[in-house]
């Protein structure tokens, strides 16, 4: 029997996407996820993981940088269904990212500031200095667990010192992609 065909992918190429893009790859056959990871590969370089079977997504770790192009390669022969038979054809993307920041303001603290992003947590938390940083590989606003981290302390005036003193119901608000949301503090 011949090797897996690809029925399809995305992005287009030289599209325009957001910096939490991620690579599908709908072939039609399952396909071994480990092969596709040692067979892809990214130009600038960024960390990544696969999932799916017939369907596979090829999703950056963290953030993708912004207003930076892209090139995703899929190198011929080294991709493989599970029966060991190779993707011969191969595959090259081109597609740049958005210049679009994460900014919050939390009207109950008077802080509003862009949101860091980094590629650890221990970078972020370096980074964030009096500001607000996005836990890396955590979902983005509006889809999956939205996790952020800043700094509160006694001895140094940090912004979210008084996060203790907050309300039910204060709102964070974050813009991002070009949608708002708005986020609605819960006690309990």
């Amino acid at each position: 029997q011949e090797g897996p065909r690809l029925m399809a992918s995305l992005p287009a190429q030289g599209g325009l996407v957001g910096r939490d893009a991620v690579v599908a790859l709908s072939f039609d056959r399952p396909m071994d996820k480990e092969s596709i990871m040692e067979a892809v590969t990214f130009n600038p370089p960024v960390n990544f993981q696969v999932s799916g079977e017939s369907e596979c997504l090829v999703v950056p770790v963290t953030l993708l940088e912004g207003g930076a192009v892209y090139t995703f390669r899929l190198e011929p022969g080294g991709a493989a269904d599970m029966q060991g038979r190779p993707y011969v054809q191969g595959l090259e993307l081109t597609f740049s990212t958005r210049d679009d920041a994460m900014v919050m303001e939390v009207p109950a603290l008077s802080f509003h500031g862009e949101v860091v992003e980094g590629s650890t947590p221990q970078g972020v938390a370096t980074l964030t200095g009096f500001g607000i940083g996005h836990y890396p590989g955590a979902g983005r606003p509006g889809g999956g667990n939205f996790v952020l981290m800043a700094h509160s302390s006694g001895q140094v005036d940090f912004p979210f010192n008084a996060m203790n003193r907050m309300q039910e119901g204060d709102l964070f608000i974050v813009d991002y992609g070009g949608r708002r949301y708005q986020y609605a503090l819960q006690q309990g």
